[in-house]
């Protein structure tokens, strides 16, 4: 197998465990915020209702409460959405495989070797 095509098939399938992380992490936050939209809804139905005219202390606080994780809970499920630069690797990039093993590429036992690593 030539170098080129090794290098463009492991940025290939970097690529794809990439995204096949990132969708999952996108249900599984969605799934978080739709739980906490329920929870909320039900417990903030009850605080807030004004029903009778009169309202107790505790159950204003419990709606606040309930509000106030229900904010926490989304903004940290988008904060972790956001898409950063932190310098991790968790792939092979198509350039730095080529051009790392550029160098020895007539040796495919050896350009394995490295690759398994």
């Amino acid at each position: 197998m030539s170098l080129e095509r090794l290098a463009r098939e492991s940025a290939q399938a970097a690529l794809d465990s990439q995204e096949r992380s990132l969708d999952e992490l996108r249900n599984r936050t969605g799934l978080l915020i739709g739980a906490a939209s329920l929870a909320v809804s039900f417990l903030g139905a009850d605080a807030f209702s004004d029903s009778d005219g009169e309202q107790t202390t505790v159950m204003w606080i419990l709606g606040a409460i309930a509000l106030l994780t229900f904010v926490a809970i989304v903004c940290s499920a988008v904060s972790v959405l956001i898409p950063r630069k932190y310098g991790f690797t968790f792939g092979l990039s198509g350039k730095a495989t080529y051009e790392a093993l550029y160098r020895i590429r007539a040796d495919e036992k050896e350009i394995d070797r490295r690759l398994s690593r």
